[in-house]
């Protein structure tokens, strides 16, 4: 499956420190890995220079991205309306 190196460059942008591990924690718990993938096999999936691939890595760092917008989007609102 080919990857769009453009759109994964603006996912890692997203994403703050230490989301590699955070990544890693949800694989635990949310599909139940034992073997969960390290934080360096997540940050290689994620480079856009790596020809490795993993759907369900980059499924759950965009999950994870998106549910950060969020919360910022929630927080600003709440903040502003102080």
């Amino acid at each position: 499956m080919p990857i769009d190196k453009e759109l994964l460059i603006k996912l890692n942008e997203g994403l703050p420190y230490g989301s590699f591990t955070k990544i890693r924690t949800r694989l635990i718990k949310k599909h139940g890995i034992k073997e969960a993938p390290s934080t360096s096999y997540i940050r290689s999936v994620l480079s856009p220079d790596n020809p490795r691939t993993s759907p369900l890595v980059i499924d759950e760092a965009i999950a994870y991205r998106d549910e950060l917008e969020a919360w910022n989007a929630k927080l600003k609102a709440r903040i502003f309306r102080s």
